[in-house]
This record gives structure tokens, sequence and C-alpha cells, in this order.
């Protein structure tokens, strides 16, 4: 309380600047508030990054080309965190809030693997739909596709 000793003052790990323990209660909401949300933010980013290891990591041993460059590997990393930033003023349940909650490594490990193994095996369609293109040759410029008409006169 600010009516405290100064020597009590200097001495607290919290100094109340109101008469009222709410105050704490309040702080205490908002600490669990933080820590749900960094837990979401760690979730979706850690299976994200996972599951583009794994694609890049394959990709790069089954095609004959790569399928992103690193430049668009880092400008993907970096377009993806933009959504991330709205976790912070994300809602959290109300049972989130009641009880204090600890670091879950075997639930933010299974979910990193199976949300990233979800994420490869969409970019493992992409990738051989990809190369299904690569290899199929491409239409010639000098008749429409489809077309049965002779090729035009060249221009010489």
């Amino acid at each position: 309380m600010d009516t405290a000793v100064d020597v009590a003052k200097h001495s607290a790990s919290i100094v109340l600047l109101e008469k009222d323990l709410a105050v704490l209660a309040e702080g205490i909401r908002q600490g669990r508030r933080v820590f749900a949300n960094t837990l979401k933010y760690v979730q979706v980013t850690m299976s994200a990054n996972f599951g583009n290891m794994v694609s890049m990591a394959v990709a790069a041993v089954m095609l004959p080309f790569l399928p992103l460059l690193p430049r668009q590997i880092l400008l993907l990393n970096f377009l993806s965190d933009i959504p991330g930033t709205t976790i912070a003023a994300d809602r959290v349940d109300a049972e989130s809030v009641a009880d204090p909650h600890g670091w879950d490594m075997r639930r933010l490990r299974t979910f990193m693997i199976v949300f990233g193994l979800v994420s490869s095996v969409f970019d493992f369609h992409y990738f051989r739909r990809a190369a299904a293109r690569a290899s199929m040759p491409m239409p010639s410029c000098s008749a429409p596709v489809g077309s049965s008409s002779p090729p035009p006169p060249s221009w010489q």
C-alpha cells in the first residue's frame, strides 16, 4: 500500500497503489491470459516450422528441382508470422485462466508433429502436381492447343 513505511516499499516485490487486493487477482488473470496466448503462438509457429522443414528436406531429396528458393522460404516464414501477432489479443477461455498451467512439453510435441505432418501432406500433394507439370511438354507456339489448323506462315 502507498501508506507503508519506505523500507517496506523498497523491499517488497509488489507495491500496491490502491488499497484493494483485487489488483493482485487481476494481475494474475492477465498473466495467465498472456501465458495461454503465448502457448498458442508457440504451438502454431512450431508446427508450421516443423512441417516446412520436413517438406523442404523431403523435396530436396525426392524432386529434381527446389520447390522454393531460400528467399521464398524466408519470405513465407516472415509473412506467416504476421497473422501470429494477432494471437496476443486473442480471447482465452475461462478454464484456462482459472487455474495455473505450466509448459506441457508432451502436448506441445504432439501438436507440432501432428499438425506439421498434416501441413507436409498438403505440401507433398502440391509438389507432386508441380513435378507433373514440370515434366509435361509445353504446347508449341505455332498452333493453338487443340486446333488442327496448320501453323501460320513464318515472318522472315
